[in-house]
Formats: C-alpha cells, sequence, structure tokens
C-alpha cells in the first residue's frame, strides 16, 4: 500500500479556497474542469488541505510579479527563512538516520 502523502497549499484567494473545499457551489462555477474537480475530490479525502495566506506574503510572487523594494526585501528575506528551516530539518532528519542505523547495527551484533 502507497504511503499517503499530505499536501498544505496556501492559497490567496478565499473564492478558490472555498471552491476547493466545496462550500462554494454555484452556476458560475460550471467552467470547472477535471483537474479542479480532482483537486475538490482530494480535500474531501484530507489530501489536500488549503491555508489562506495574505497576498503579501506570497513566495511566488517573488518570480512572477514586479515588486517594490520593500516588498522585493521582505519576501527575500522570508525565502531565506524557508531555506533555512529546510536545511535544519534536512540536518535532524541525518542525525535521526545515523542514530537509527547504529540503533540497527547494535541489535544485529554489528556495533
Amino acid at each position: 500500500m502507497a504511503p499517503i502523502v499530505h499536501i498544505l497549499m496556501y492559497v490567496d484567494n478565499q473564492l478558490a479556497i472555498s471552491q476547493i473545499t466545496g462550500k462554494t457551489s454555484s452556476i458560475k462555477a460550471n467552467y470547472i474542469d477535471i483537474r479542479h474537480k480532482r483537486l475538490r475530490d482530494l480535500a474531501q479525502r484530507g489530501i489536500v488541505t488549503t491555508k489562506h495566506v495574505s497576498s503579501e506574503l506570497m513566495l511566488e510572487d517573488l518570480m512572477t510579479k514586479a515588486l517594490d523594494a520593500i516588498n522585493l526585501e521582505m519576501l527575500q528575506s522570508l525565502m531565506r527563512f524557508h531555506q533555512d528551516l529546510d536545511a535544519m530539518k534536512g540536518r535532524r532528519r541525518e542525525r535521526e538516520g545515523k542514530k537509527v542505523a547504529s540503533e540497527c547495527a547494535s541489535w544485529s551484533g554489528r556495533a
């Protein structure tokens, strides 16, 4: 059985969140295609969850929008923070992996 993956989507559009979670249903939403219905299905099954993030904090804007100096610096600092956080998580996983490997070796009498 394949492991279940949980995906957290940061979205800055309240209407998009309500359409994904199935809280909005209207005639105007009939244009939604198969991909959107699949996303709604994944949300209903708990595989995908959404979290609202204000537009000012969307890191993707670094690559997609022209930003003023203040917003550019703020998003760059957020990006560095996330990179540092990912690096710390990677080091922790590496330490935990070595710990598990040494425990397995001691159980088998190889240590």
